[in-house]
């Protein structure tokens, strides 16, 4: 399974989780996330420096500053050992299968998971919260559509990156879904 890793230390950027899903990386930060596409050619080499890359960020417009909390810890840990200086390295470091922004509006939080080899994100609702103030920012794509299926497609300069049509349903007391 995908794992959803937290920034202990080991890489120096904002993010506080990261996650390696197909040729996407996905960067879990305060108010959002930022996701990376990089396509190479069949010809290019891995570090080759002239391979095309995109991102694009995502992020809770006019949201408070929500809690970051890992979910659903997985098996395994991954030991980084990153150059000569040991105060540097980290070891132990656990692995998640989602992260949920809890706060991200008054009786709303949202969680960022993997499904079927793609990154997705569920908006939970408390009952009685307002969905009306939820905005989500995107920045770093050409135009983006809602195809004949409801799917978001996100035009970027690589190509589409599509998020299926959202789901909704009601989770009784007992964790009985009804939709």
């Amino acid at each position: 399974p995908v794992a959803f890793v937290p920034n202990v230390g080991q890489w120096q950027h904002p993010a506080s989780f990261v996650a390696r899903i197909g040729a996407m990386t996905v960067f879990l930060e305060q108010k959002g996330w930022t996701f990376t596409l990089l396509e190479r050619s069949a010809e290019k080499k891995k570090d080759d420096a002239s391979a095309r890359g995109v991102a694009v960020r995502m992020t809770f417009a006019g949201a408070s500053a929500p809690e970051l909390a890992a979910e659903e810890q997985l098996p395994g840990r991954h030991n980084y050992f990153l150059g000569n200086d040991a105060a540097k390295w980290r070891s132990d470091v656990p692995l998640y299968r989602a992260v949920r922004y809890r706060g991200v509006h008054p009786g709303v939080d949202v969680r960022a998971r993997e499904q079927g080899g793609h990154f997705e994100y569920d908006l939970l609702l408390q009952p009685c919260a307002d969905l009306e103030p939820v905005e989500i920012a995107v920045e770093g794509i050409e135009r983006m559509r809602i195809d004949d299926e409801g799917a978001l497609v996100m035009e970027t300069r690589l190509g589409p990156v599509r998020m299926p049509a959202p789901l909704s349903w009601e989770e009784g007391p007992s964790g009985e879904r009804s939709m």
